[in-house]
């Protein structure tokens, strides 16, 4: 079945007995009770969230951000940027930077997390990498070229008074303070995000924090 542009099982959706079947690594003190009663609380909490004002909070977004653009077609977002993933179901959202996009994103749909609890049971997020193809509904990108000309700028600068520094290799790392603003702009509430790469602040959940 095709989905945006990419070859998918109808099956890739988040399922209860597929997450319980993730190996459990990351903290040797979680148990496959802590991740089940986490992944209850996450979907109860999907639950409580009201559509009407998550599409609001998204229509906020993509009008302060206006230059994300929603895309039908993976194939054809070989590019840098950043990318918002939309989980209408879960009234839930991820937002990241890549500079391959397209193998970003099937690099979640296809990978298995690793760390089932963030923190705590009582506060983690069930992250990006829980949720599969047919979870994301609506993809929009933002492609900015002024990026790689302060990618240029940085180790023009770096190569010319700070030889002994590497070399900045990744285009997406010039944007991850851009990034981690783009999250915040979000109510926590409604995203799946649990930290930004550039401080690695956390996001915890609230789960009395509902609509």
């Amino acid at each position: 079945m095709n989905h945006f542009g990419i070859e998918t099982k109808p099956e890739e959706k988040l399922t209860k007995q597929a997450y319980l079947n993730y190996p459990i690594k990351g903290n040797l003190f979680v148990s496959l009770e802590d991740v089940q009663y986490n992944y209850d609380k996450n979907m109860a909490y999907f639950k409580n969230l009201s559509k009407p004002k998550f599409q609001s909070e998204l229509g906020r977004f993509l009008s302060k951000f206006n230059k994300f653009k929603e895309i039908t077609n993976l194939n054809e977002c070989d590019c840098f940027g950043f990318y918002l993933m939309v989980l209408d179901e879960y009234n839930q959202v991820y937002i990241g930077v890549a500079d391959n996009i397209k193998k970003r994103i099937i690099q979640h749909w296809s990978k298995k997390p690793v760390h089932l609890i963030y923190s705590n049971k009582e506060t983690s997020k069930l992250c990006i990498d829980s949720f599969k193809a047919f979870d994301t509904t609506r993809i929009y990108i933002l492609n900015d070229e002024s990026y790689q000309h302060i990618k240029d700028f940085a180790n023009k600068m770096l190569k010319e008074f700070h030889p002994e520094v590497p070399q900045i290799k990744h285009i997406s790392e010039v944007m991850e303070d851009d990034e981690e603003k783009m999250i915040a702009y979000f109510d926590n509430k409604y995203t799946c995000n649990r930290y930004t790469r550039s401080n690695m602040k956390g996001y915890k959940r609230n789960f009395q924090d509902v609509d």
